[in-house]
């Protein structure tokens, strides 16, 4: 099995290195900040905040219409910046610049555990400067920098306890798992990969309970605290918010299939196109559903979205299987898809978006091809990557959604230009023909 010193030894050797890191991604970061407005860009954010607003003034999350389409982690961030430095949006983006800045130098310290130090180095200079996080990291409204950068600890603490054995990281690791599901509930369709995981790479004659154990406690106390307070709250088994069937409706109706995401949102202030008998059909449901009462109405809405999703696919299972493979397609689209008018997509914000995600998943895509010789090794990541991007494409594929992939496509583009580097001289095709064993077992020197 590949060993690479332990973190500390790491941090210890590299810090000056580690350090420019961080440096260079908070200054970029914190230097777009300043040229932002005085007040929440998206949508998104006023829903968060209100949440905040009331956990600072009631002590609690607030009704189950302000929790439906919300996740609890951002707003309880929220609330605690607040309360240390006032109402105030500056301070919050500081915090999600630092945290982005973070998972810059998380992603060298996990490509230094899984490769070397070079392709550490490499991912994290390229997610320091990569346009698409930069502009992410200053974006409160969003809880993306907050799941990214728990992501990161998650598969570091994964990988330590994979040359270790021990339970510490392991546990560590799944607790921030289990924290990200209250970031992005997506990620829960991962759990079970983790401890698939955990049985691909037991040595032999290794208990294997015991971890598996480890991992479920780590990953679901978190969900489970948190399902709890919602029982409790409203009396209703609410998982974590009242969001997945509708969404699963918004990606799977005619409407999509036709239009794309632009046909099933409307920007703030935006008339309905009558084209988009989505929406139309999604006014006439919250009209019905809104006799029920607050919490009811909203669970309803839930069972709507999941039963019309699968009246969708049940019409034509041909036409469900052809959108599900646009839809994985358009995940990795180089084109934005927010849809607003709040003047962020101006052309030159998309042109370098473009010119700047394309090349990285060019060659993240080779750096994923090449790693195959070491599936072992890699094969979370396969797994992370495959699951959501899957998962993805049966609900509702935008950009924001990709962007946490994007840290494991850096990854991938700085392992496969650190090998073109190193098989420079025996021509293209040794790229791909070569086992690749050299330089991972180049250790640092220190």
């Amino acid at each position: 099995m590949f060993s690479s010193p332990r973190l500390v030894e790491i941090i210890g050797h590299h810090w000056r290195l580690l350090l420019m890191i961080f440096a260079l991604a908070l200054t970029l970061r914190v230097g777009f900040a300043l040229t932002l407005p005085d007040r929440m860009i998206w949508e998104d954010g006023y829903r968060y905040e209100k949440v905040a607003l009331n956990l600072l003034t009631t002590g609690g999350f607030g009704s189950l219409e302000d929790n439906a389409a919300s996740v609890p982690l951002p707003p309880l961030l929220m609330a605690a910046i607040y309360a240390l430095t006032g109402r105030h949006l500056w301070p919050l983006r500081l915090v999600w610049a630092v945290l982005g800045a973070l998972t810059c130098v998380l992603a060298y310290l996990l490509g230094y555990k899984l490769v070397n130090h070079r392709v550490g180095a490499l991912a994290g200079l390229v997610l320091a400067g990569y346009p698409y996080y930069v502009y992410l990291n200053t974006m409160c409204e969003y809880p993306q920098t907050i799941f990214i950068f728990l992501m990161a600890l998650c598969f570091l603490g994964l990988v330590v306890f994979e040359e270790s054995r021990r339970w510490r990281p392991l546990f560590g690791g799944s607790l921030c798992l289990g924290l990200a599901t209250l970031a992005v509930p997506t990620v829960l369709v991962f759990l079970p990969f983790v401890l698939w995981w955990l049985l691909f790479t037991a040595k032999p004659r290794e208990r294997i309970g015991i971890p598996c154990l480890v991992v479920l406690i780590g990953a679901l106390s978190p969900l489970a605290i948190w399902a709890g307070r919602n029982y409790r709250a409203y009396d209703r088994f609410v998982l974590i918010n009242c969001a997945g069937g509708l969404n699963f409706w918004k990606g799977n109706n005619q409407t999509y299939a036709t239009y794309g995401k632009r046909g099933t949102e409307l920007a703030a202030g935006e008339t309905p196109d009558p084209r988009y008998t989505f929406l139309i059909e999604l006014d006439q449901v919250n009209r019905e559903v809104a006799a029920l009462g607050p919490i009811d109405s909203w669970i309803e809405r839930e069972r709507i979205g999941w039963r019309r999703g699968m009246a969708f696919i049940r019409q034509d299972v041909g036409r469900f299987i052809r959108l599900t493979g646009q839809k994985f397609l358009h995940l990795w689209s180089p084109y934005p898809d927010a849809v607003s008018h709040n003047g962020q997509k101006t052309p030159g914000r998309v042109l370098l978006a473009v010119i700047t995600y394309g090349p990285l998943l060019v060659l993240g895509i080779i750096g994923l091809l090449l790693s195959l010789s070491h599936h072992r090794r890699f094969a979370l990541i396969y797994a992370y990557l495959g699951s959501l991007a899957g998962t993805y494409a049966l609900f509702l594929p935008t950009t924001r959604y990709r962007l946490p992939l994007d840290f494991f496509l850096a990854l991938f583009a700085a392992y496969a230009v650190t090998q073109m580097i190193y098989h420079w001289k025996g021509g293209w095709y040794v790229i791909f023909k070569s086992r690749l064993t050299s330089p991972e077992r180049v250790q640092a020197g220190y």
